[in-house]
């Protein structure tokens, strides 16, 4: 079985941090463990699912990010029809805000975690997404 993959895209240094202890946290939880590949924006991310493909894996982005911001990522992945299946925005943009920018991507609302004080919302939402790919 191919290991799950979880692409973390996110500009602030310290908010990746955090968001990699979290990942870490939820892996030991689940006795499991990740591939995780970080970048500081989307095109990262984008070049990583054109070559690689996005089964197993999870995708989680920031909106504002320089080059390639979430949004924008969303809306790219749709039209290459790459995008992963399990998708988390940790934005200060709400859901319906930030639909209205990654048209026609239209993500459910569990994808949504709100900034700031986000880490438990953020835990949860990634058990679920690995419980998807894993199931």
């Amino acid at each position: 079985m191919d290991q799950l993959t979880i692409l973390l895209c996110e500009d602030d240094v310290l908010i990746q941090m955090d968001q990699l202890d979290i990942i870490a946290q939820t892996a030991a939880e689940l006795a499991h463990k990740f591939n995780v590949i970080s970048f500081m924006d989307g095109q990262g991310a984008l070049d990583h699912l054109r070559e690689h493909g996005a089964e197993r894996t999870i995708l989680i982005t920031d909106n504002n990010m320089p080059h390639l911001p979430g949004a924008k990522l969303i809306q790219t992945l749709v039209a290459d029809h790459i995008l992963p299946n399990n998708v988390i925005v940790c934005s200060a943009a709400t859901p319906g805000q930030f639909n209205e920018m990654a048209a026609p991507a239209q993500l459910p609302e569990s994808a949504f975690v709100t900034k700031p004080d986000y880490d438990a919302r953020l835990a949860k939402s990634l058990r679920q997404a690995i419980r998807n790919v894993l199931n």
